[in-house]
């Protein structure tokens, strides 16, 4: 099982030559490193996805048991100062705090205190740009606590969720994370192309692969993935403040949080056309293969089950999820559309289980 997980990490994040995956460097770190601990990583990763992928609970058992291996060896790792530099060591680290960041979020588990602190010890090894990549994780590790709160007012009767600490609390991690995309490298940077006559906002067109009146250029994959993270996990933030603002005005129609929800609204909305504008360069710039196409799956989606997302742009969305599962074979993308396409929203995005509900407290 421990080969098949790691060909499973191979095949679904390394990706080729030519189209890069996620998790590109692998090979060539294991030919000249094949450490036990990146070993490890590689096994938990690729084990928690076969759970996923394949509907087998009892793999997330042993992704958990191989995630606590990786945890125990990489803090020994750290513990000495030339295996913290090696090469191998620095990617298991990266490795656990970008597989924990996106399993936060989507699976709603808390961020792991262990994880911070390997994180902090790993930055003083890194380059600038590393570093740049970490601090993003480091704020969706936050986000990832942030949104198990979020939903607590309307699960649970007796919470000690405080809604406006929420917001507060959201909106710092939005500030962090326009601060951190203004202070990036300037070639890191996408191009807008205005092209007004591909305006495709009329819902009687045929499907293209162009939405509204511009498109986004990108350097490489790999930033045009980073990018639509950016967005999606503003999409987040902001849907929680959504959430959290209907919650109080719910209770008192006069509270003063309406132009907050206005603003977060509007903020939402730019990030779904910001994803939306992405989309050209993934399917016809010719500079991304599978690999590139899976990493666009869940920026489609978190854009499109969006409470503020137009139904015009659901209905694009879905469509786009569905090329990119007949391009790729990829089930998890048709799944989603499925989805889109039955109008269920997933309770495990942050706020959405409390779309359409009141809150508990007040209630006759």
């Amino acid at each position: 099982m421990a080969e098949q997980a790691i060909a499973y990490t191979f095949k679904r994040y390394v990706g080729t030559t030519q189209n890069r995956g996620l998790l590109s460097y692998l090979p060539l770190l294991l030919s000249e490193d094949p450490s036990p601990v990146l070993q490890a990583t590689i096994r938990a990763v690729g084990l928690a996805g076969m759970s996923r992928a394949l509907s087998l609970p009892e793999l997330k058992y042993s992704a958990g048991l191989e995630y606590g291996t990786a945890l125990l060896a990489t803090s020994r790792a750290l513990q000495d100062l030339a295996v913290a530099k090696r090469d191998s060591t620095l990617a298991a680290v990266v490795m656990l705090s970008t597989y924990e960041a996106f399993s936060n979020i989507f699976c709603r588990q808390p961020s792991s205190p262990e994880i911070a602190s390997l994180s902090l010890v790993a930055k003083a090894h890194r380059d600038n740009d590393s570093q740049t990549i970490e601090d993003f994780f480091d704020t969706l590790g936050e986000l990832a606590d942030l949104s198990i709160d979020s939903d607590k007012p309307f699960t649970e009767e007796n919470t000690s969720a405080d809604p406006v600490l929420i917001i507060r609390k959201a909106l710092h991690l939005d500030a962090d994370l326009l601060s951190w995309s203004l202070s990036i490298n300037s070639t890191w940077r996408y191009k807008a192309i205005e092209t007004p006559s591909l305006n495709n906002t009329n819902e009687h067109k045929p499907y293209s692969f162009y939405h509204g009146s511009r498109y986004h250029v990108f350097p490489n994959i790999d930033l045009a993935s980073m990018w639509n993270n950016y967005h999606q996990a503003r999409i987040i933030i902001h849907g929680i403040i959504k959430s959290m603002c209907e919650y109080l005005l719910a209770l008192d129609p006069a509270h003063g949080c309406r132009q907050t929800l206005i603003q977060s609204i509007a903020t939402c909305k730019q990030m779904i056309e910001d994803i939306c504008a992405s989309v050209p360069y993934y399917l016809t710039s010719g500079e991304t293969g599978v690999g590139g196409l899976l990493r666009l799956s869940w920026p489609l989606f978190i854009a499109a089950d969006s409470s503020v997302s137009t139904p015009v742009e659901k209905e694009w969305l879905r469509q786009t999820l569905e090329k990119v599962a007949e391009i790729t074979g990829a089930q998890q993308a048709l799944t989603m559309a499925q989805f889109l396409r039955k109008g269920w929203a997933v309770p495990f995005i942050p706020g959405n289980a409390g779309r359409g509900r009141f809150p508990f407290r007040g209630r006759a």
